[in-house]
C-alpha cells in the first residue's frame, strides 16, 4: 500500500503496474471487503487509499524501495499532478 500511495486513484490496473504484479484486481477488492485503508470510488474497480498523510507515505516508501523505485514514483506521481 505505501507504493501505491503516490496515486490519487487506484486502479488494477495502476497498482500492476507500479507494484509489477498481476493481481492487484483481487487484492484490492479483497482489501475494500476488510475494511482496510480503502474507499471505492465507482463500480469500474477505482479506489481511493485513506491515508493520514500522503507525503508521509511517499517519504516511507522512498525509504523502503529498491535502487531506482524512488524516481520511477516521482514520474508517475508529476504526470498524475499529485503533490
Amino acid at each position: 500500500m505505501v507504493r501505491s500511495s503516490v496515486l490519487d486513484k487506484l486502479t488494477a490496473s495502476l497498482c500492476d503496474a507500479i507494484l509489477e504484479r498481476s493481481d492487484s484486481a483481487s487484492m484490492l477488492v479483497e482489501v475494500e471487503r476488510s475494511n482496510l485503508f480503502l474507499l471505492s470510488l465507482d463500480e469500474a474497480g477505482a479506489y481511493r487509499q485513506l491515508v493520514l498523510d500522503a507525503a508521509v507515505a511517499v517519504a516511507e516508501a522512498k525509504g523502503g524501495v529498491k535502487p531506482g523505485e524512488t524516481a520511477a514514483l516521482d514520474k508517475i506521481r508529476e504526470a498524475l499532478g499529485s503533490t
